[in-house]
């Protein structure tokens, strides 16, 4: 059901630009400092900020001069770090951000609009006191398939069709599914990009 939801929204977005004169395609890429926010306050949730990146296309679709609708595909590497144990999260999303814009001045642009995300895979890595080593386990079924959040943002294109972009991505859905560990967890990610239109 969850893969038919992306399948759907893929194909409304490509038939909806089908026919657009003035579409630009393009690709980007760039680095990701995430972080979970908790409604816990203990040492295993004491969550800090962790390094990945994305990369993935996108589509612009202009309504007119001022306004469009870019709708992206990415593979977003994302997670947390706990000080505690030097535990690691480490967790691999299929986004797709659905993104309004809005040039402010000619190149610079307001961005913001709905991120959804599937989750690809879900890995925990830490130190084994016992034997000083670390080990990384699988936790996929730990956390829910599907994210949604809210993506706000801003980018410059050159004239050269080169651009760059900030964006940062606040979650709203919980995405923990662990029956264990009874606490909200949100993804939220900044996010620093570079990408080409063509």
């Amino acid at each position: 059901m969850k893969n038919k939801f992306f399948t759907f929204i893929l194909i409304a977005l490509i038939y909806s630009t089908a026919n657009s004169q003035s579409l630009k395609y393009g690709l980007k890429a760039g680095m990701n400092i995430s972080k979970f926010s908790s409604n816990t306050n203990d040492p295993y949730s004491d969550y800090n900020g962790r390094v990945g990146f994305h990369l993935g296309g996108l589509l612009e679709v202009p309504l007119n001069d001022k306004f469009s609708i870019q709708p992206e595909l990415l593979c977003s590497f994302q997670g947390a770090n706990i000080n505690y144990g030097e535990r690691k999260f480490t967790l691999n999303y299929l986004q797709l951000p659905i993104l309004g814009k809005y040039y402010i001045i000619n190149g610079l642009s307001a961005e913001a609009g709905p991120v959804l995300g599937y989750l690809i895979s879900a890995k925990y890595n830490a130190t084994l006191t016992s034997e000083g080593g670390r080990e990384t386990v699988d936790v996929t079924e730990n956390y829910k398939s599907i994210d949604v959040g809210l993506g706000l943002g801003a980018s410059y294109k050159l004239k050269s069709d080169l651009f760059f972009g900030l964006r940062y991505n606040f979650g709203i859905l919980d995405i923990n599914d662990d029956s264990v560990k009874d606490s909200k967890i949100k993804n939220n990610v900044f996010q620093i990009s570079v990408g080409y239109l063509f």
